[in-house]
């Protein structure tokens, strides 16, 4: 067991000395803030997805996960297209001087590529582009960059690098030895010091920008439901270096401000450094490996910065509410964070990021895409009104819910899976209001319901579907299926009402004295009406899939409808297609169905066998000979 250490550990770097290293970082970020205050088009990233998709394609080994994501997708969805063939994508020559970042690089400027021919725009994007996902050193990820941001957010962000690289060198170093632990397990004092350090940097009002600007330039700005927030911070840090037992406080005190630094880092990065921070963690990741006496130290701070960035939620970081946070530290930037991101994922950034650092989900060997679906819950990430924002530039084939569908089904079990599942239907729920909400026409509104009912059974066949027994989404034992069933019939409820007074308004619209285009009014009633019932119809289907997947005996009756009508919409939400070999699960319904002892169930169910196993007479299978029998006695 190592000796416990004294006090003259830290002796050399003092709490004012250690206080003065950080305070360039803080202020260089709140000139961050404050540049965003005045001309907030200067921190927006400016990617041109849609052209870089043409032109682009991640290699094998970056965009594998992604590819696999949308094959397991598009293979519930029957979908037997073709896929694009791949590009070759050339190399970009840069040359780095580490040590001052004076770095040799093509043409990068938008200007620029405006300037040259269609060709070399496209050749020359490639090359930028391919830098950008598959950089050789955290520099040239800093580097690549610098065509894609404005140039004072560029060099705002190399400031911020060479602080950052300053800050963590001082900090820990030969001379200072953190953790001489050779295990590669962090020790818990490690653990728990970066900890507390998170508490030392969310409870100082210098911490927060706005607040801080308040109290330094006028105190009075400050509104009075603020007030008492602002009263339970601490004025500085020294109160935490002041607490009982000084033996530990003084033991551990640099690694008490190297705790707080990380999680200033990470608070940061959930607003200004949002598109820094893989540069900063890319670069802990190198000096780690230089194996030195602090490199499980620095792998430890690594993971930790990567952790909290990538699957702690604003809200997480204090018991101060979002919106407060907002409010003392300036602008929301979690809309600008998350359609970064979905760009970022949507060119394989994000995969050979994890794939570059071997950093590992905890919960599944599917590395990369588990890891993306654990941060899709995470400061809004599933927000449809930005993702469909951006799925607006490109074909139906690239949309970004098809490829999030796609993580989920490569994802099956996760623990994660229901909070996802529910933060997405909750944003379809408040989308599909938000949009009819928004129309100025009978031809619009039609359009949004019809959107939104397709949007549903999509939902609802990548929740509920049964094509694959090792792919199955649904898991009795997560919490939050009751919600999504509850919410299921609300949203099928709204877009039933609304398709019915939108029937109404139609036919008083033929029955008025005025003119109207009645072969057009007639299609558009036709449209409703098929909106109207539809909805009803998916609304018993799930009310019976309820009875089944929540286990709770209940069959509903499915009048006015027959048993084909009700078999076929129940095999879109659990098939997209006529079983090639015996179904399992679908077995199991069937056989659940037949066990309610009624006649409509029975009716429903040998429709269902008829449906799915059309040419059941091919199968050499004793489970659809049993059920067959059961069905057709």
């Amino acid at each position: 067991m190592a000796p416990r250490r004294t006090p003259s550990h830290s002796d050399s770097l003092s709490l004012s000395r250690c206080k003065r290293a950080v305070r360039p970082f803080i202020s260089k970020v709140h000139s961050l803030y404050d540049l965003n205050q005045k001309y907030s088009s200067l921190l927006v990233h400016n990617f041109p997805l849609k052209e870089a998709l043409s032109c682009f394609r991640p290699d094998s080994t970056a965009y594998s996960e992604n590819e696999q994501s949308r094959k397991a997708y598009n293979e519930i969805k029957g979908d037997k297209r073709r896929k694009k063939a791949d590009y070759i994508v050339p190399k970009s020559n840069i040359g780095i001087d580490s040590d001052n970042l004076d770095y040799s690089y093509e043409e990068t400027d938008s200007e620029e590529r405006a300037s040259v021919s269609p060709i070399m725009q496209s050749t020359l994007l490639s090359r930028q582009v391919d830098a950008f996902v598959s950089p050789k050193d955290s520099f040239a990820r800093l580097l690549s960059m610098k065509p894609f941001i404005t140039v004072e957010l560029y060099d705002s962000y190399v400031e911020v690098f060479q602080i950052f690289r300053n800050i963590v060198t001082s900090f820990i170093s030969s001379n200072h030895p953190l953790d001489q632990n050779s295990s590669k397990i962090p020790r818990l004092s490690t653990l728990s010091s970066l900890k507390i350090g998170k508490m030392i940097a969310l409870s100082t009002k210098s911490s927060f920008y706005k607040l801080n600007q308040a109290l330094l330039f006028d105190p009075n700005t400050l509104p009075i439901y603020l007030k008492e927030v602002h009263n339970n911070l601490n004025d500085d840090i020294d109160y935490w270096f002041e607490v009982e037992p000084t033996i530990v406080i003084e033991s551990y005190r640099l690694e008490f401000i190297l705790g707080y630094f990380v999680h200033l880092v990470v608070f940061y990065s959930k607003s200004v450094l949002y598109c820094l921070m893989p540069v900063l963690i890319h670069w802990l990741f190198e000096q780690a490996q230089t194996d030195g006496p602090n490199s499980q130290v620095l792998f430890t701070i690594m993971n930790t910065m990567f952790s909290e960035y990538w699957s702690i939620t604003s809200q997480d970081h204090s018991d101060i509410d979002c919106d407060t946070t907002v409010l003392l530290n300036g602008n929301d930037f979690r809309r600008t964070n998350t359609r970064s991101f979905w760009i970022l994922f949507k060119i394989g950034y994000w995969s050979k990021f994890v794939h570059a650092l071997g950093l590992q989900s905890n919960f599944s060997s599917s590395c990369n895409s588990s890891l993306i679906l654990e941060t899709m819950p995470v400061d809004d990430k599933i927000n449809l009104e930005v993702i469909n924002e951006i799925d607006s530039d490109l074909s139906e084939r690239e949309t970004l819910i098809h490829d999030i569908y796609g993580v989920i089904k490569a994802n099956p079990q996760h623990p994660i899976l229901n909070s996802v599942l529910v933060k997405l239907f909750t944003e379809l729920l408040s989308e599909t209001r938000s949009r009819v909400g928004r129309c100025t026409n009978i031809e619009d509104i039609e359009e949004s319901l019809s959107d939104s009912y397709l949007q549903l059974n999509d939902f609802l066949n990548i929740w509920l579907g049964l094509s694959n027994e090792s792919s199955l989404i649904f898991n009795s034992l997560y919490p939050g299926n009751e919600l999504i069933f509850e919410a299921t019939s609300m949203l099928l409820s709204f877009i039933k009402s609304k398709a019915t007074r939108t029937h109404n308004r139609l036919v008083r619209l033929i029955d008025g004295p005025y003119s109207v285009d009645a072969e057009k009014v007639n299609q558009l009633v036709t449209d409703i009406n098929t909106i109207c019932k539809n909805s009803d119809m998916l609304m018993k289907c799930v009310d019976i899939l309820r009875g089944y997947f929540l286990d709770n005996g209940k069959f509903t009756p499915y009048f006015p409808y027959s048993e084909n009508e009700i078999s076929r919409t129940i095999l879109q939400i659990l098939l997209c297609e006529s079983c090639y070999a015996s179904n399992r699960e679908l077995n199991d319904f069937l056989l659940w169905l037949y066990e309610r002892g009624e006649l409509a169930s029975l009716e429903l169910a040998q429709s269902i066998f008829k449906r799915a196993y059309d040419d059941h007479d091919e199968f050499d299978d004793d489970d659809i000979e049993e059920i067959g029998c059961l069905l057709f006695p």
